[in-house]
């Protein structure tokens, strides 16, 4: 059984893809774990996924990762 997020901690850009694909696909779409969208503010720069644990261990993997990423970055 999937149990549904509440979205409401998603930035406003987030919410929009989100909202997006659930109108092409009639509300029938759920998103799950494994992945992340990569901003900058609210600019979407990319997204990064993992596959291979459950998938909240996947998108664990990839958090931690984009954090580290982040902390590198020239500002």
């Amino acid at each position: 059984m999937t149990t549904l997020r509440d979205f409401s901690s998603l930035s406003v850009a987030q919410r929009r893809i989100v909202g997006g694909i659930q109108h092409l696909f009639h509300g029938d779409y759920v998103p799950y774990a494994g992945g992340v969208l990569v901003t900058n503010g609210e600019v979407i720069l990319g997204a990064a996924g993992a596959s291979g644990a459950h998938a909240r261990e996947d998108e664990e993997a990839v958090r931690v990762a984009v954090e580290r990423w982040r902390a590198q970055r020239p500002r």
